[in-house]
């Protein structure tokens, strides 16, 4: 069969999966801070190099009150990290 044009309008809708082996064409696709536009099934799995989102932990200053972005895989109750991360805060002047 042979597509017509409204078929054919349908068909260029979407984006396709980054994934190579996906192949999908979603028609809502997310697109991940690294560039990578992807179908739902492969938004958290699509190879990426960047935390996934979510995974960033931050304390407060309790001076200015901005947040300080933690090293990764240290928790707020971290102490040691805490005070790293507050120590290079109070440096940048940020």
């Amino acid at each position: 069969m042979v597509p017509n044009a409204a078929d054919a309008d349908l068909l260029g809708l979407g984006s396709l999966c980054a994934v190579p082996t996906c192949g999908v064409r979603d028609l809502l696709p997310f697109r991940c801070a690294c560039g990578a536009v992807t179908c739902g099934a492969h938004r958290a799995d699509h190879g990426c190099r960047l935390p996934a989102p979510g995974s960033d932990r931050v304390a407060v200053c309790p001076i200015c009150a901005k947040a300080i972005r933690l090293p990764p895989g240290a928790a707020a109750s971290d102490e040691a990290a805490v005070a790293l991360a507050f120590d290079e805060h109070q440096r940048s002047k940020v």
